[in-house]
């Protein structure tokens, strides 16, 4: 389908499992498959929990856009599933060119507003480590990481490195920097925002205002705070992957299959829903 018609293939299966697996016979077969998994949404703030599929999510997408990925395929619940809008991606990605000049603590402040976690040492992607003139950043737009090495405020070098070793792998005129996370937003801005809905007369659940007031402190000192449960609520709407899949083919394999599952997730949804206004961790309209 791809060959006929010059457009990114996006396929619906029921599992993941099956997306998967059809992914892999595709790149065996020479095609360039990609998969979009599902993902836990961190609205209970369990921080230290892995970040590995939003990661791959924001990695598909990106691909989706530069047009390097021929088919998609994805199950019926990463269909479902809110994610960042194509605008919001495409505006927050940005490029850093050796030769360029880089203020340090701008680029260290942007990298974390954009969800990156700051370590000793960069092993996984999400990260990004900083020692004296030398930046460590593995951008969810790579395969790789890349070492930034400065001279000053010019960008002297940029190479790729092995994240298992720590040696340097290529040298890059260039590296792309996406967001780490889905939905994200300066500490400072949201604060001010969260602070908007403890007066919004529409809010109606009285625990989740105890939330936002909780989350408004937290912030205020300096915290982080789990952003998914405020997903319809920052600047930049969330949006769904089809808005990714505009001008494309889409393809529901085993249609009866996908249906039965999509009831059984929207009746588990439900049900969370429930339990989270309960808890004070969604409002009524944020569902």
């Amino acid at each position: 389908l791809n060959q006929k018609t010059n457009k990114t293939v996006f396929v619906v299966t029921e599992t993941e499992a099956a997306a998967r697996k059809l992914a892999d016979d595709v790149n065996l077969l020479g095609g360039r498959a990609e998969v979009f998994p599902s993902r836990d949404y961190q609205i209970l703030d369990t921080f230290g929990s892995s970040n590995e599929y939003e990661h791959k999510r924001i990695n598909t997408l990106w691909k989706i856009i530069s047009g390097d990925a021929q088919t998609v395929f994805l199950d019926i619940e990463a269909f479902t599933q809110k994610t960042i809008s194509k605008t919001a991606l495409g505006n927050s990605a940005f490029v850093i060119k050796s030769g360029e000049t880089l203020d340090l603590k701008s680029f260290k402040d942007k990298l974390l507003e954009m969800g990156y976690s700051l370590t000793e040492q960069v092993d996984g992607m999400g990260q990004f480590s900083v020692r004296g003139g030398i930046i460590d950043v593995f951008s969810t737009a790579m395969s790789e990481p890349v070492r930034i090495e400065l001279w000053g405020d010019e960008i002297d070098s940029i190479s790729t490195f092995d994240p298992l070793d720590q040696r340097r792998v290529e040298v890059v005129s260039k590296v792309t920097i996406l967001p780490a996370a889905e939905f994200f937003m300066e500490s400072g801005a949201l604060a001010e925002r969260l602070s908007s809905l403890l007066s919004d007369k529409r809010a109606k659940n009285s625990a989740f205002l105890s939330v936002v007031s909780k989350d408004i402190d937290i912030l205020k000192s300096g915290g982080a705070i789990g952003l998914d449960k405020y997903m319809d609520y920052l600047p930049q709407p969330a949006s769904f992957i089809f808005e990714y899949a505009e001008d494309s083919v889409l393809v529901l394999s085993e249609n009866r299959n996908i249906f039965s599952r999509l009831k059984s997730l929207e009746q588990s949804h439900l049900a969370a829903v429930e339990e989270l206004f309960e808890k004070g961790y969604v409002d009524s309209g944020n569902d």
